[in-house]
């Protein structure tokens, strides 16, 4: 680029030694290049200030991918004229859509429909194996995740072999392996003629043409073996979260001649629950030979923040000019006193968060939870447990909802049990349905008598705006986000509990880089109810990853940490005694190996949670009595959970 078109920007921009490397590697088109860069190390303005530095007919012929739509406005407004900037879906639909274009004649016109692939499998069970009225069994539903990860993992569908280990990988249970096996290649292959020029014997209903999913637009251009558009210069940001139908279409981009520049941090890899090759990074590294460069002066975070953070990532470097900024242990009291608009609220599991902001908007402070996907998947378990109800000849009752979250909750998680190593989806499981409970206990206790009480209030709650509010968000969607002032809740949540596989333990790690990292100013650690603070040698310490830990706690009470009742206290709800204190009830079955009985007190166990639960809405504003019967709730789960696992044990030995 002449001088004549060096921007005043670039003219004042002063590049840090790892990002000069970087611009000269780029000039001398030797190679691809791979770029380890910390957080905060200013991804986006090496990117774009690289893109200053090289000729304009390589700009004009360059491809910027970003991680999300956000991303790619805020990008396209920032990158000089001429450069494509989009997300791989977005490069991968315009793939396809070109090549359909192409072989119909006029321009390909389609639906993007999330449920194609749910109409698919059903289609194929009723058409095979199981009649119109029947409830679909655990091998269909199952089998919506095995076609989503066999698409972006580049599995192929005909290789048994490698579709189980996959399975395993992921943690897909196969309840019917060999239906589920054979009906994979026919669903997959229906899926991608996408014009339904072929036959598929075996579906009830007519396949319908021109529609693809999310998922479709990067995985049919590897199906299909179409040919995207080439680039001179093609540029990725987040590279670490590629799965491998994004890396194969990237791939496919470079011109001959051309050069790839991967921009990413390994340790912010914490998308593998949802399809991320958690050996992003290692791939493209093996696939394209390319030259390693480090991106390591934080920019974002202050030195102390940086200390803290060196224990996790010790390459990390702070800013030659960083200010101190300030660490500090405080407790939940003192969080509800301090927190204030625009400050950031983060937590590892979801409940947490929205207990927290409905006690904020209580004090007249705004509060939001990031996220409004997690109201629509609350929302799902709400249509799931409706559509139950009419199944079973009845309507959903307002009143007993806590009664129908449980029944949820307990036929979901034994489901999920019956796999070795699923702690983390159980978890994921019990933290969806406490934030459901929380959201419901919070309606009702201000008055609200509806279904769609429930859904308003869901629908006010989460955003994924930034609009002054205090922002809470979990650690996942935290990441690419900072504020001045963060706080982090349930620190003894990272690693998570369940985290026991070495790559759960690994996410784990990455969460916890992620969350010490936002902070502009100021990071403070929000100490559980009766946990002592950290020596003041060690503020803000959080727990290291060590060796895993096997845990079968089930998830916490609603709102509230648990504590033990005494043990000659009844429970009392209103002016009527339930029971005996939970517990006392473990001593009467501590040895009793007749099956029968166990079952019977579990049923009577049951029985108990159902009216404590339903004791817990109508004492919802009477804060001495509602903390009560939530302590008698969790130990009655923690009690019932011994019980269930002591009844698998006797079925075991028959």
């Amino acid at each position: 680029m002449s001088d004549s078109t060096i921007t005043t920007e670039q003219k004042l921009f002063k590049p840090s030694k790892y990002q000069q490397d970087v611009f000269d590697a780029l000039m001398e088109k030797g190679s691809d290049l791979q770029v380890n860069a910390v957080a905060g190390s200013g991804k986006t303005t090496t990117l774009l200030q690289a893109l200053n530095r090289i000729p304009l007919d390589t700009v004009a012929n360059s491809l910027m991918v970003a991680f999300s739509r956000t991303i790619v406005e805020d990008l396209k407004k920032k990158a000089p004229p001429g450069v494509d900037v989009r997300t791989s879906h977005s490069l991968g639909m315009a793939t396809v859509g070109s090549y359909f274009t192409r072989i119909q004649g006029r321009k390909f016109e389609t639906t993007v429909r999330d449920t194609k692939y749910k109409s698919l499998i059903t289609s194929y069970w009723i058409g095979n194996y199981r009649s119109a009225d029947e409830p679909p069994g655990d091998d269909e539903r199952q089998m919506f995740h095995l076609v989503h990860f066999t698409r972006v993992t580049l599995t192929n569908p005909n290789d048994r072999d490698a579709v189980m280990e996959m399975a395993l990988e992921r943690d897909i249970e196969l309840p019917q392996p060999e239906r589920m096996l054979d009906a994979l290649p026919r669903i997959l292959a229906a899926g991608a003629d996408v014009l339904c020029k072929e036959k598929h014997p075996g579906f009830a209903q007519p396949i319908r043409p021109d529609q693809i999913d999310y998922d479709d637009q990067i995985w049919l251009p590897f199906a299909l073996d179409l040919s995207p558009k080439k680039f001179s210069l093609v540029m990725v940001d987040e590279a670490q979260d590629l799965n491998a139908a994004q890396l194969d279409l990237l791939l496919k981009c470079r011109a001959d001649g051309g050069q790839m520049l991967f921009v990413g941090d390994p340790r912010q890899a914490i998308y593998a629950f949802c399809g991320a090759d958690a050996d992003s990074w290692q791939n493209i590294a093996a696939k394209t030979a390319a030259r390693q460069l480090p991106l390591s002066v934080c920019y974002r975070c202050p030195t102390s923040v940086i200390e803290l953070a060196k224990t996790i990532v010790p390459e990390i470097e702070a800013a030659p000019d960083a200010p101190a900024g300030k660490v500090e242990d405080i407790s939940t009291e003192q969080f509800m006193r301090d927190v204030s608009s625009k400050d950031m609220v983060l937590c590892r599991v979801n409940a947490p968060l929205i207990t927290t902001a409905f006690k904020l908007i209580t004090d007249g402070k705004p509060a939001r939870v990031r996220g409004r996907e997690i109201g629509r998947s609350l929302t799902r378990i709400i249509d799931n447990i409706e559509k139950q109800c009419k199944s079973n000849g009845t309507e959903l009752d307002f009143e007993q909802f806590l009664t129908y979250t449980q029944v949820y909750r307990d036929v979901h998680d034994s489901i999920l049990r019956k796999k070795k190593d699923n702690e983390m989806q159980i978890s994921n499981l019990h933290d969806q349905v406490d934030s459901l409970e929380a959201v419901y206990i919070n309606v009702v206790s201000n008055g609200g008598t509806s279904v769609e009480d429930l859904h308003k209030k869901l629908v006010s709650l989460f955003t994924d705006e930034e609009n002054g509010h205090i922002l809470l968000t979990s650690i996942h969607r935290a990441k690419g986000l900072e504020a001045e002032r963060v706080f982090l809740l349930r620190p003894d949540k990272l690693p998570h509990p369940m985290a026991t596989t070495p790559s759960a333990l690994q996410q784990e790690e990455n969460l916890r880089y992620v969350a010490v990292t936002r902070a502009l100013k100021e990071l403070f650690i929000v100490r559980p109810e009766g946990k002592k603070a950290e020596p003041a040698a060690q503020p803000a310490a959080l727990p290291e990853v060590t060796e895993p830990v096997l845990t079968k706690q089930i998830a916490e009470p609603i709102a509230v940490e648990a504590t033990t009742l005494k043990e000659e206290e009844p429970v009392v709800i209103g002016t009527g005694t339930v029971a005996p204190s939970p517990s006392l009830l473990p001593a009467i079955i501590s040895d009793d190996p007749d099956l029968e009985r166990l079952l019977t007190l579990h049923a009577g166990y049951c029985d108990l949670q159902l009216r404590l639960m339903h004791a817990l809405v109508t004492t919802a504003t009477r804060t001495g009595e509602y903390r009560r019967l939530s302590d008698a709730l969790a130990q009655s789960r923690r009690d019932m959970r011994k019980h269930m696992d002591k009844m698998r044990e006797i079925i075991k030995k028959g």
